[in-house]
């Protein structure tokens, strides 16, 4: 490419040596360097080289800012006379986009003028005589995007331009038809240009799902009623999402490259290439993108540019979205047309009814789980832990559910029928262990609920994470080949396991969000019914609403039904998981007038975790959690002992009788749950 390096000088010294959004060495433009063109939008500036306005990140960038700009000069005209042919477009593209509010300077001290205007008025120099080709296009470009209806005026002026430097003026008819050309190339609106064929895309698109758009302002007031000026294709986190009438859908982007070249091939074949369609999904993205990063599905788009949201507790059927708000708060939910708006993956495998019943179900529910006393609340809490599957947008509850007994009793079925509620396509199902991989929390985003068999022992990373998932604290999903996004996790945890894990937690956080719900029955195979999982499935209208029936209650309640069998077994479990508290319970008699050395208590602690699987605790950690206990002091021992040393001794507290003897002899106990005999 040709430049003067005098004029490129003297233009360079005009702007200091830190242009905003480039590199500093590209502001201090020399003779080895490629020169650059200045984008200057008013509120910052940037260098570009003619080589990065092929980059379609770039090109896109610039785009935005000359559409949010007030206006853009873009300066010297001596520097895009020399473009090459694929710079040039890409430069008229973006001149495209900024419509009136795009200015050239001919050089550092002149005003800026209309691009065109610059470019006609410039007079070449010696180098820029071997670049008339490349002027001459650009004439004819800038022509057809800023006076498409005074073709044969804007040709008069290009050949004068030509007698001005003492050149042959073209033929006009000739002139006439590149501008003319350029028009067509350059239209926004038209196919031939990338953003003219990403609009159209999303034009056909929309076009492709109508039926369901064309509802009145009252069915979504004071929710975005502008239906129809909703996008059916959405880019979201570095995600395509795609409308298919009920619900959005996740589209990977091969496959939505595929579906434009389909288009394309059918519209404007000839401007099917690699470049093209690159630059096309670029617009797309553009276009479609939803300004809401951190944002968890589901919300409600009630402005899409600029981003507005809302988020009412919403669930889509196949029939209508039904509105849960009205129903939480006690004055009936209403079934409403489906819309674009309401931003979310989930849609339910069947119709809303209200009337609808589910006996079988709720048999079933009997059969597995009779009450065990007057306290036995347990279908009770199942039904509004379900309800609560249903209501995504709300943590406030902070409650995981753990289905705890031996198989053959029930379980299976309970979490098959949760996930024939919720839809297969709704249900995650990371285990436990899962929490912490890199990649598994991403399965959960946008799910109702995340369910998992056979959980295994939890350490403290996986209780931490455990903890602030369902509390509703945002989470860094790190995704395969993408950027990592921040926001909650909306799916409520389910597990199921035939015993208990070890839960490492001291404190009382997982404890209280924990629902531990134990299954005492066990049936045999002559006992099942081969069939109900079908004969269930066609309840499924009326389980949701049996489940919608608990999610009220809980509203009302303000927290679950309280249940002393989950309660009972929670707390014996809490005793189990702490080796140093059940050491207490079984081996430890507290005695105010007795005292014990504090390394024979440590001792038969030790020896009874090597009796029971057990780790132990260091003896310093041991040692503050004894000293927890109310009515246990440490002291230095007043008498010596047979080494003449007076060891550290703690008060109030003596082994049980029979499990210590000289130089702390093996602690023999089993460490089984009481409250597991009455239930196994």
């Amino acid at each position: 490419m040709s430049t003067l390096p005098s004029t490129g000088r003297q233009f360079n010294s005009q702007f200091p040596p830190n242009c905003p959004g480039q590199s500093i060495d590209l502001c201090g433009v020399d003779d080895q360097r490629e020169p650059g063109l200045l984008f200057d939008f008013g509120v910052q500036q940037r260098l570009i080289t003619p080589q990065e306005l092929l980059d379609d990140e770039i090109h896109a960038d610039l785009i935005r800012l000359v559409e949010n700009a007030e206006e853009t000069t873009i300066s010297p005209v001596q520097r895009i006379v020399g473009l090459n042919n694929r710079q040039q477009d890409r430069l008229l593209e973006i001149i495209a986009h900024a419509g009136e509010g795009i200015r050239f300077r001919i050089d550092a001290e002149s005003e800026p003028v209309d691009p065109f205007t610059a470019t006609q008025r410039h007079t070449l120099t010696h180098e820029d005589l071997r670049e008339i080709g490349q002027w001459r296009r650009l004439l004819t470009g800038l022509a057809g995007i800023l006076y498409p209806n005074t073709v044969e005026n804007a040709a008069d002026l290009i050949r004068q331009s030509h007698r001005s430097n003492g050149l042959t003026a073209p033929h006009p008819q000739s002139l006439q038809r590149e501008i003319r050309e350029a028009v067509d190339l350059f239209d926004l609106t038209s196919l031939h240009t990338p953003a003219g064929a990403a609009e159209s895309f999303l034009e056909y698109l929309c076009d492709d799902v109508t039926s369901n758009d064309a509802h009145s302002d009252d069915d979504y007031a004071g929710q975005g009623s502008d239906v129809r000026g909703m996008s059916h294709l959405l880019y979201f986190q570095d995600g395509f999402f795609k409308y298919d009438e009920r619900h959005w859908q996740a589209v990977d982007e091969k496959n939505l490259r595929a579906q434009v070249v389909k288009y394309l091939q059918s519209e404007v074949p000839d401007r099917v290439t690699d470049s093209f369609v690159n630059s096309v999904i670029t617009n797309i993205k553009g276009m479609a993108n939803i300004e809401a990063w951190h944002e968890p599905m589901p919300f409600w788009i009630s402005s899409q540019d600029p981003i507005e949201i809302e988020r009412p507790q919403v669930i889509p059927f196949q029939n209508g979205l039904l509105h849960l708000d009205e129903a939480l708060h006690g004055t009936g939910a209403s079934l409403r047309p489906h819309s674009p708006r309401y931003f979310t993956t989930v849609v339910l495998p069947y119709d809303y009814d209200p009337t609808a019943e589910c006996p079988i179900w709720e048999h079933n529910l009997r059969e597995i789980m009779p009450p065990r006393g007057a306290g036995d609340h347990r279908i009770e809490v199942i039904q509004e832990f379900m309800g609560l599957t249903l209501v995504p947008n709300d943590t406030s509850f902070e409650k995981f559910l753990i289905l705890v007994g031996p198989g053959g009793n029930g379980k299976s079925t309970l979490l098959r029928t949760i996930v024939e509620m919720l839809g297969v396509d709704n249900v995650s199902h990371v285990p436990l262990e899962g929490l912490n991989s890199e990649f598994r929390l991403h399965d959960m985003v946008g799910k109702l609920a995340n369910i998992a068999m056979d959980m295994k022992r939890m350490d403290k990373m996986e209780e931490g994470r455990l903890k602030e998932i369902v509390s509703g604290e945002p989470q860094q999903i790190n995704r395969k080949h993408k950027a990592p996004i921040t926001t909650p996790i909306a799916a409520r945890l389910i597990f199921s396991c035939n015993d208990l894990p070890q839960i490492n937690d001291r404190s009382n956080g997982v404890w209280r969000r924990m629902i531990a719900m134990p299954f005492f029955e066990t049936f045999t195979r002559d006992q099942v019914d081969r069939h109900r999982r079908d004969r269930l499935r066609q309840e499924l209208p009326g389980i949701f609403n049996w489940a919608m029936a608990g999610a009220i209650r809980l509203y009302e309640q303000g927290g679950f039904t309280e249940c002393t069998v989950c309660e009972q077994l929670s707390a014996e479990h809490r005793l189990i998981s702490d080796p140093v508290e059940q050491f207490f319970d079984e081996c430890v008699v507290y005695d105010s007038t007795i005292a014990i050395q504090t390394r024979e208590l440590y001792d038969a602690y030790r020896a009874y975790c090597e009796d029971n699987g057990r780790v132990p605790k260091n003896s310093a950690d041991f040692g503050k959690q004894v000293l927890s206990h109310q009515g246990i002091a440490r002291r230095r021992r007043s008498t010596e002992d047979d080494t003449g040393r007076r060891p550290y001794e703690y008060t109030g507290v003596r082994l049980r009788d029979g499990l210590s003897g000289p130089g702390g002899q093996r602690v023999m106990r089993t460490g089984q749950r009481r409250f597991s005999q009455d239930w196994r």
